[in-house]
């Protein structure tokens, strides 16, 4: 957990050095995974999480700009069965590479992101019944892989210096390393920014 603060506080630092705008946002994340045991799909629930990033916006074009970011975020799933009655909390640094259309209605914009986004995860741990033990981060079956990568999709409204919006994230890796398991996260993140 020190490891991403100390390096979005650095990052926040060059950023201000160098005196360009940039975005300081959190929010809320709800959060599940496509998952698939020998081809058979499980049912997974949702879990809550947050996340906390710093992003800088690049004018590329007429209401075209380029964002550039890192953010703390929490993943996860939850099942609920007869038999298996378990949550999984991961926590990754995401590092997306999107691309905003603006559209500009006066006092408010609105606008549109698309891009892709790599993660890393750097800790994460399974609660069964009460009782918590740490994830295994690996190649090997029944451990998970540290990387993740996958596509977001965002809108926004901006006013002034406030931002409210949604991005939703698809993941396109396996991060089970087992054979027989599939495991990909999605996530939606309900988001609250303000630009200095």
């Amino acid at each position: 957990m020190k490891k991403p603060i100390l390096f979005l506080t650095l990052l926040f630092l060059c950023i201000n050095f160098y005196g360009q705008k940039f975005t300081i946002s959190g929010g809320l994340v709800l959060s599940d995974v496509v998952y698939f045991i020998d081809s058979a799909s499980i049912e997974t629930n949702k879990k809550t999480g947050f996340s906390l990033g710093i992003s800088n916006e690049i004018k590329l074009a007429e209401n075209f700009y380029q964002v550039l970011g890192i953010e703390f975020a929490q993943r996860g799933y939850r099942i609920r069965g007869e038999y298996s009655n378990f949550d999984v909390k991961l926590n990754y640094v995401n590092l997306p590479l999107n691309w905003r259309y603006k559209f500009d209605l006066d006092d408010i914009f609105m606008t549109f992101d698309a891009g892709p986004f790599a993660a890393i995860a750097f800790s994460g741990k399974i609660t069964d019944d009460g009782s918590s033990e740490k994830l295994d981060f690996g190649t090997s079956t029944g451990q998970i892989h540290y990387v993740d990568f996958g596509i977001k999709l965002g809108y926004q409204v901006e006013f002034e210096s406030l931002r409210i919006g949604i991005a939703y994230n698809i993941g396109l890796n396996d991060i089970a390393a087992g054979k027989a398991e599939v495991l990909k996260n999605k996530s939606f993140t309900f988001l609250l920014g303000i630009s200095l």
